[in-house]
């Protein structure tokens, strides 16, 4: 069972024989997942050695240190509570969640690692990726990391990066891929389909009005959307999946200002779901948001996304 802390780590779990690793992993990616599937391996291993009391624990911060340092608009991928459902999937024990404020960005790396490391979590052993760095502007670097925990004997492991056709799986390669709308791409790095939680929300029918309606969505202002157009997916409610064609957008022939996102759903024959929680996965953008002439053109593209999208998922 996965616990989180967001102050300090209780004694009970600082007796222990605590792997360690840290950073936003801001995407959760296949880089990040094979670092905790590391950490798992690490801990069975470890078990099976005769070491009993054996701890895996993620350092990771929130905000983000970009949306403080750098970038006050910063986009996420998903909610902390959304990270949370997801790293419980990683067999990890604990998730230290350190609130990132200027204060904290303005600490050295030594004292990070006194501090956070040694003191606090008093790690045993700590996995991390070449690119890691801590304290501030990043000046511990992993040979500092190497150096300074060598003297604790503490054993520093690194993991290479993982590769989607020889190209190094980021956080910024995947984002710039969905704010390309190159979802399928995105989700070859993410090794999951980009989505969106939310609830169902009153729009304004007009979806229902053209013969198609829709569930207005929900989301989160600071949640990364992929690009204004059509979308094939699957809408996902009371445990229940169903094929969707999605729009993300302002509604152009309609002159809407707004960005929404809607989902029809062709196969659904119940009730009304207002104030539902769903998710909806996104696989593949179909085409650009377009604003039409006249509704009969729109009506009649709108039938043709629907034909395209139930070939391409069915």
């Amino acid at each position: 069972m996965l616990k989180i802390y967001r102050k300090s780590i209780p004694e009970s779990f600082q007796s222990s024989y605590n792997i360690l690793t840290l950073g936003s992993f801001d995407t959760l990616h296949l880089g990040h997942q094979s670092i905790l599937e590391r950490l798992s391996d690490r801990k069975d291993e470890l078990r099976e050695k005769g070491v009993k009391k054996v701890n895996t624990i993620l350092l990771t911060f929130y905000p983000n240190p970009k949306k403080i340092i750098t970038d006050p608009n910063y986009k996420y991928l998903f909610s902390l509570n959304e990270k949370v459902d997801i790293l419980k999937k990683f067999n990890l024990n604990l998730l230290y969640l350190v609130k990132f404020d200027l204060a904290l960005s303005k600490i050295g790396a030594e004292e990070f690692v006194n501090n956070f490391l040694l003191t606090k979590a008093n790690i045993a052993e700590l996995f991390i990726g070449p690119d890691a760095a801590v304290g501030h502007k990043r000046e511990g670097d992993v040979d500092f990391l190497q150096t300074m925990l060598r003297k604790r004997e503490i054993p520093v492991n690194l993991i290479d990066f993982k590769k989607e056709n020889n190209k190094k799986i980021s956080t910024r390669n995947i984002k710039a891929l969905i704010a390309d709308g190159k979802l399928e791409e995105a989700k070859k790095q993410l090794g999951r389909d980009y989505n969106i939680i939310g609830r169902v929300v009153t729009g304004d029918s007009r979806g229902k009005s053209l013969g198609f309606p829709t569930a207005n969505i929900s989301y989160n202002k600071n949640k990364l959307l992929p690009p204004n157009g059509i979308y094939s997916g699957f809408f996902y409610l009371n445990g229940k999946k169903y094929l969707a064609a999605c729009n993300i957008g302002i509604s152009p022939t309609f002159t809407g200002e707004v960005t929404r996102v809607e989902a029809h759903l062709p196969d659904y024959k119940g009730t009304d779901f207002y104030g539902s929680k769903v998710e909806l996965k996104l696989t593949k953008k179909i085409r650009d948001e377009v604003k039409y002439t006249n509704i009969e053109d729109l009506k009649r593209q709108i039938e043709l996304d629907i034909k395209i999208i139930k070939e391409s998922l069915t």
